[in-house]
């Protein structure tokens, strides 16, 4: 990974708008990290390596990966309690999920993704490679009708997690994902969809805000 990002790191830096990401990440979150779109890259070609490492290879070769490269970090100690997790959408969709699917190894629960793009054919065979014991990965298309509603019914249950990228905003990707409501994370203006909020209000849920760290060999 480090080898790819660093000999095509100009067609990488275009192609994954990776100075638009620095730019934004100074600029709206006051961060300034070293090395930024290094590692920026690398998150993005390890999120495309666990795609295609989990359509090629079986489940337990991928889940090895993970327990070896990729961290959570969030503010509390423990996740096992929050029925809701916020999680950064950073480029490294697959990792994340994964990774927070299996904090929930053995408690038997119902693990929802909800994901704004159409649930194709080939998504659903790979969804079916995933097998963490104990949890039931379920993913839901955001805009097919009633998924709010079943997202509530979900959430009404004690063995139910949700997870939701809190920073998708009305268009991702051509498709219009619904109005946002501005909200504030560590003091910083940011937005998530109206319908999530209402969820969140309506059912008094217990929120932990989930960061993802992918970790190289040698750091």
């Amino acid at each position: 990974m480090k080898l790819i990002s660093f000999v095509f790191r100009s067609h990488l830096r275009e192609s994954y708008y990776a100075d638009a990401a620095e730019f934004l990440t100074n600029k709206v979150l006051d961060v300034r990290q070293k090395d930024f779109v290094k590692f920026y890259l690398q998150n993005k070609l390890t999120s495309l390596f666990v795609r295609t490492y989990l359509e090629r290879s079986l489940w337990p070769e991928v889940a090895c990966f993970l327990q070896s490269n990729s961290r959570l970090s969030t503010a509390s100690k423990a996740i096992d309690n929050s029925n809701m997790l916020l999680v950064t959408h950073t480029g490294d969709y697959w990792v994340a999920i994964l990774t927070a699917a299996m904090q929930y190894e053995g408690k038997g629960c119902n693990f929802i993704v909800p994901i704004y793009e159409k649930i194709e054919e080939k998504n659903k065979a790979l969804y079916k490679k995933i097998e963490i014991k104990g949890v039931n990965l379920i993913f839901v298309n955001i805009h097919e009708p009633g998924t709010l509603l079943r997202l509530t019914r979900y959430l009404k249950a004690p063995d139910c997690v949700v997870a939701i990228f809190y920073d998708l905003y009305c268009h991702a990707a051509g498709i219009y994902n619904g109005g946002v409501e501005a909200v504030n994370f560590a003091n910083k203006k940011g937005f998530m969809t109206t319908g999530i909020l209402q969820i969140i209000r309506k059912l008094s849920l217990k929120v932990s805000f989930v960061a993802l760290r992918v970790l190289l060999t040698g750091e």
